[in-house]
């Protein structure tokens, strides 16, 4: 473990450099109390800081308070080091942010026993740090899995709609294209009457009527059509997918978010084969690309 040793006195601080290395860890060492505040705001700060309460630059209570305010989330357990023994000052550095304290001369037996309970304190702050990202992690899982089922209940209401629409749809289409070739026939006699002002507005309008028709019932045809396909079940399995069908489907889908204020151009390449993949991530890709990123498409 990292340790950081904070003493101006140089043989209190070789005898506690000799103590660390004894017991294993890798000592840190300042002489003052701004060098020890910068070992903080390095890439692998020290884990555990033994503090001298009189230090020149910044005594040992102002780097505690430095570091508790700079550095709030991190888990570094502070041991004070002090000649001091009245309670007013031991309460006066706990109160600082130290943890722990140890009066000068200090003793080896209490010094280990109080390092001891500081490593026990870092263990635990680790292993709680380990259980919230478990628990962070869950939590995403468990939200993508509600995101998925809601999914899948809304592909297969929206797979209902569209087979509900898709019916009467086509006989819509069925009688529009009967009338259109039933106008066929009854055109030219109507044309040997186009003296007629009434009939020769039929003659007009009508057949623009029936073209109007049919592009309304295509459009339906095609919005249902893509509504089947983006409600394909968020399965597990991957499938064969027509890249070219999926783009067409989402724009299909998007289009009532940018057709105010967009034109769409596709150039697709119908040569491009099939793409073994999830075909609801692929729609649900598509429908954000055809919105665009706050509507900021040209």
């Amino acid at each position: 473990m990292r340790v950081l040793i904070a003493e101006d006195d140089p043989v209190s601080r070789l005898l506690l450099i000799a103590t660390l290395r004894k017991w294993g860890h890798d000592p840190i060492v300042s002489c003052d109390g701004l060098e020890a505040l910068s070992h903080f705001e390095r890439e692998d700060p020290p884990a555990l800081a033994l503090l001298d309460w009189m230090m020149p630059e910044l005594n040992g209570p102002d780097v505690c308070r430095k570091i508790r305010s700079t550095f709030p989330s991190w888990p570094i357990y502070i041991i004070l080091l002090t000649a001091k023994t009245q309670r007013e000052d031991i309460v006066a550095g706990l109160a600082s942010g130290a943890d722990d304290y140890v009066t000068k001369p200090f003793n080896h037996d209490e010094l280990q026993a109080r390092f001891q309970v500081g490593m026990r304190v870092i263990d635990l702050q680790n292993k709680l740090a380990e259980k919230v990202r478990d628990l962070g992690l869950a939590m995403d899982r468990l939200r993508l899995m509600q995101q998925a089922q809601k999914l899948d209940a809304l592909g297969q209401m929206s797979s209902g709609i569209a087979h509900e629409i898709n019916t009467p749809t086509q006989y819509i289409g069925e009688n529009i294209r009967f009338v259109q070739e039933s106008w066929t026939r009854i055109q030219p006699i109507l044309e040997r009457e186009s003296s007629n002002s009434e009939i020769e507005y039929l003659l007009k309008e009508v057949p623009k009527a029936i073209d109007e028709s049919l592009q309304g019932v295509q459009r339906v045809s095609t919005i249902v059509r893509a509504m089947r396909d983006f409600s394909h079940p968020a399965g597990e399995s991957k499938t064969p997918v027509d890249i070219n069908r999926a783009i067409d489907t989402s724009i299909a889908v998007a289009a009532s978010h940018w057709k105010y204020v967009a034109d769409m151009e596709t150039c697709l390449d119908d040569s491009i084969p099939t793409a073994f993949c999830f075909p609801g991530e692929i729609h649900q890709v598509g429908v954000k690309g055809a919105i665009g990123e706050n509507y900021g498409c040209h």
